[in-house]
């Protein structure tokens, strides 16, 4: 997984990847957009980036550090989902406490919440301390397609990465390389 396999998204990614040339990550994302749109994909390859050995603005494919975020095995990276349509704030606890473990294999850890705004407002603020000053290795992503759910004081300590509807060309372009016709390419 990288991020040749993404369609559309060149303003987001290339921001990114910006930042990881200039060194300047920050330590909290909001990934905002409609639902089916790619942002969880896209974070998992920002973090398998940010947990790459080589430290390049991709991920290199082939340090123990990719092998193991593609076999889902990475020890720095944790991803959180809503249990029945809600994230509890002893989840947000125990993330919290998972933080303050150095990382294992990487320098850095990533910690990716998606459907961020399925928290409820106890953990929300159970948040709001380490959202403001994280250890120096992690990094988070939210990923929520209703910002306006997460409370003003979270939104406020996060850099937000907006997502929009991708383009008909370029899904056209997409699938003409993968050997659909254009008649069937335009209809999909």
């Amino acid at each position: 997984m990288d991020y040749n396999s993404i369609i559309g998204h060149r303003i987001a990614i290339e921001s990114l990847k910006r930042a990881v040339e200039n060194g300047n990550e920050s330590h909290f994302y909001i990934f905002e957009g409609d639902d089916g749109l790619g942002k969880r994909t896209i974070a998992k390859v920002f973090a398998k980036t940010l947990l790459c050995k080589e430290k390049n603005n991709e991920p290199c494919q082939i340090c123990s550090s990719c092998r193991k975020f593609d076999s889902g095995n990475h020890p720095d990276f944790m991803e959180i989902f809503p249990e029945k349509g809600l994230i509890k704030k002893g989840v947000i606890d125990q993330v919290i406490r998972s933080m303050a473990m150095a990382p294992f294999e990487s320098e850095k850890k990533v910690i990716v919440i998606d459907q961020a705004h399925m928290m409820n407002k106890e953990a929300q603020n159970a948040f709001l301390k380490t959202l403001e000053e994280p250890p120096g290795y992690m990094h988070i992503i939210f990923i929520t397609s209703s910002a306006k759910n997460l409370l003003q004081t979270i939104r406020s300590r996060g850099q937000n990465v907006k997502f929009y509807p991708i383009s008909k060309e370029d899904i056209v372009k997409f699938l003409l390389k993968r050997d659909v016709d254009m008649e069937m390419a335009n209809f999909l």
